[in-house]
């Protein structure tokens, strides 16, 4: 049974992590028609906006470019829901469409609520320098 389990999870990771990679971003050709996110709590399911993402040398990892509002008293994050940033982008500005997917409550702690907005991404792009 446990080895059972064990491929299965194997598998699953295995599927997830073929269907999230990217092969090649094109540079931007028009602008977004989608308005730019400028908070968190704008991430309402099904809603949809731009966001440009830069490559964070200090964390090693994609953030927004803008620094994003968030309400007071939380720690929010964006979740990429089944799409890997290009790799050899890191010195590029990447805007994505997307779209809110699910927004994931967690338990208040020390007076901050922590929240991940999960969001589709349904497209990318390199930024024009």
């Amino acid at each position: 049974m446990l080895r059972q389990l064990v491929i299965a999870i194997v598998t699953l990771l295995v599927s997830a992590t073929a269907e999230a990679q990217v092969t090649e971003v094109q540079a931007c050709a028009s602008p977004s028609a989608s308005p730019t996110l400028e908070a968190y709590d704008q991430l309402v399911v099904g809603a949809r906006f731009s966001v440009v993402m830069r490559f964070d040398a200090t964390s090693r990892r994609w953030v927004p470019e803008q620094q994003l509002r968030m309400p007071f008293h939380h720690a929010s994050a964006l979740e990429l829901v089944g799409f890997t940033m290009p790799a050899g982008h890191e010195h590029d500005r990447v805007r994505l469409e997307i779209r809110g997917r699910e927004i994931v409550r967690q338990p208040p702690r020390d007076g901050t609520w922590f929240v991940t907005y999960r969001v589709d991404v349904l497209s990318a792009c390199v930024v024009p320098r």
